[in-house]
């Protein structure tokens, strides 16, 4: 099959004629992509496939502010879930065993809250629920 295809092509070379030009352009496409890659062509507009410094900082930076964001967005369910697990407890009968799972329940948020922000949450009394 290949035979037929170089013979087509390349129908009235010699078959050493036919070796040396497949051979020069391998070699001139392989060259031409090790310069592409070491960004020797950006003057042409291939830039290099890697990443930049540049692009690396931007992407940190941008890593940087979702994860702020999402820190914030957890401190504040989890703030949330303390509040409405505290309403649950205090509404709770005092010897219920119920209240034992809010307290248990409580407790777990509370932990989760210190363990993330390094401070302890806002926990109501029961008159402020």
């Amino acid at each position: 099959m290949w035979e037929v295809i170089l013979e087509t092509l390349f129908g009235t070379l010699t078959k050493e004629q036919r070796s040396f030009i497949l051979r020069s352009t391998w070699v001139g496409i392989v060259s031409f992509h090790m310069v592409w890659v070491c960004g020797w062509v950006g003057f042409a507009g291939l830039e290099a496939p890697f990443a930049k410094a540049t692009d690396l900082s931007k992407a940190n930076m941008n890593l940087s502010q979702i994860s702020k964001q999402l820190l914030e967005d957890r401190v504040e369910r989890l703030d949330l879930a303390i509040q409405t697990v505290r309403g649950q407890q205090c509404r709770t009968a005092v010897d219920s065993p119920a209240r034992q799972n809010y307290t248990d329940r409580l407790n777990e948020l509370y932990r989760k809250y210190k363990d993330l922000t390094g401070t302890d949450p806002h926990v109501p009394r029961c008159d402020e629920t």
